[in-house]
């Protein structure tokens, strides 16, 4: 069944490929030629962290709830990227980029790994170089506006284009538990975009996961915007998530006859507590009703950007100036008793507003948003279980000591981890040059002594935030 699904997907894709191609070639019977064109860039990150969540603090062999080791160290990154474009024709193009990052940031840890930099301190090292998109675009009808184009493999896809930090949440989102990652990611599937009318615009896009377990599992999405005046813009969207999964006990554990079988006469069966407190991450009673956990669910997103330059007969405004956008997404209808309990916990919104700067900067956003999940945001339990539920916030963040201080601490985590935020400015230098800054409290997972991302936000309370300078390049 695994292996149907993959070739059922790969064949729609190859054939909506090649039925491209050949309709192209069609389109003119000149000989053609394929025109090719290079860009690029790269940029340059230096920051610091003012204070921030570090689990990886060790005395006597105990993992302590402390920041002192993540308070005042330096941020630095570096990164590059190369696409090229090939042009058959007006209708099709076909994309391919490459690129590499490269972070050096100082983190806690044991002493015997690389780069000591002190008592528990070490010089993390993460870096990566692959191909980061790679997809075909083919045009459908008028040429000048085509009605619909057609986008298959790995592309970028922001359907908020002015969101910085927050916001365009339904790819940059889990269910279940529902965890925010930072990072636009791209989107491996293919996607049918339709202008039919010019201020309707219209997305459904079938999808394949790349960035969260379980991997490779399919989505349905459809994502629509439509425009008022060219000023005010209202955008909706849904996905059925997880609707096709590759492997059923992946996504929804107890699937699996024979392994629900053997855990629920287990939990039955022993008296230890941990034993039966783990199994019951895969299922839950109400009612005299059992239900099994699942990542798979369904999710509804809603989004506005208002840019009221359409009204100013002025050109004093920046591009971007005076626009006010904000988000909202719905990760999972349904409720349950024990981690789901209200709808209220499971919407993360957003808003953003582009300060005037009248020309000066390119853009001057600050950003807030406001999520009021009450568990841990820590994905071991995913990466190391497979368990479709919160971490327990005790154990994801080594809280330790008296039970009051447990309590207390565990009590702020839960209740001053909800509020966000994020300033960014830019301003181009010439055709090729930028610089910018960011100061902010988002969904950072700095890289751990290994080089991996925490399992844990690293800026979860209000003391906890960065500020971070950009130098970039880019040509074309």
């Amino acid at each position: 069944m695994k292996s149907f699904k993959f070739l059922a997907v790969f064949l729609l894709s190859q054939s909506l490929f090649f039925a491209a191609f050949a309709e192209s070639k069609d389109d003119d019977t000149t000989e053609q030629k394929i025109e090719a064109s290079f860009s690029g860039g790269s940029n340059v990150h230096i920051g610091q962290i003012h204070k921030a969540y570090a689990p990886e603090e060790f005395e006597g062999g105990n993992i302590l709830h402390s920041t002192k080791f993540l308070t005042k160290k330096v941020m630095t990154s570096w990164d590059i990227n190369f696409n090229l474009e090939l042009e058959f024709n007006e209708r099709m193009k076909v994309f391919a980029g490459a690129g590499g990052a490269v972070s050096f940031d100082l983190h806690a840890g044991p002493t015997e790994f690389i780069g000591s930099q002190g008592p528990g301190i070490n010089k993390a090292r993460g870096g990566f170089f692959g191909i980061y998109n790679t997809y075909l675009k083919y045009d459908l009808g008028n040429i000048e506006n085509p009605p619909l184009s057609l986008h298959a493999g790995y592309f970028p896809y922001i359907y908020s284009q002015n969101s910085k930090t927050f916001g365009n949440y339904m790819y940059r989102t889990q269910l279940y538990p529902c965890l925010i990652y930072e990072g636009f990611p791209s989107v491996l599937g293919i996607r049918a975009s339709s202008t039919l009318f010019e201020s309707l615009k219209q997305d459904i896009i079938f999808s394949s996961e790349t960035e969260k377990y379980p991997f490779f599992d399919f989505s349905l999405t459809y994502i629509a915007s439509y425009t008022i005046f060219n000023t005010f813009e209202i955008g909706v969207g849904g996905s059925l998530w997880r609707i096709l999964p590759i492997q059923e006990s992946f996504t929804t554990p107890f699937s699996d006859k024979s392994r629900r079988e053997k855990k629920l006469t287990e939990w039955a069966l022993t008296t230890d507590s941990t034993t039966r407190a783990n199994i019951e991450k895969y299922f839950y009673i109400e009612d005299g009703d059992t239900t099994y956990y699942t990542f798979a669910g369904q999710k509804l997103m809603a989004r506005f950007n208002f840019d009221p330059k359409g009204f100013i007969k002025s050109d004093i405004f920046g591009e971007n100036d005076l626009e006010l956008y904000g988000e909202a997404i719905l990760l999972g209808i349904k409720n349950d008793t024990r981690y789901y309990k209200e709808i209220r916990e499971r919407i993360p919104v957003m808003i953003g507003f582009n300060f005037p700067t009248f020309k000066l900067l390119d853009v001057l956003a600050v950003e807030f948003e406001y999520y009021e999940w009450p568990h841990s945001t820590s994905i071991q339990d995913i990466d190391w279980a497979g368990y479709p539920v919160p971490s327990d916030i005790v154990e994801s963040f080594g809280l330790i000591g008296t039970p009051e201080k447990v309590e207390s601490l565990k009590r702020k985590y839960k209740e001053h981890d909800n509020f966000k935020f994020a300033v960014h400015a830019h301003r181009s230098i010439g055709k090729h040059l930028g610089i910018g800054c960011k100061f902010a409290r988002d969904h950072t997972r700095l890289p751990d002594w290994n080089g991996n991302p925490e399992w844990e936000e690293n800026f979860a309370l209000p003391e906890h935030w960065y500020y971070l300078f950009t130098m970039s390049y880019s040509f074309k």
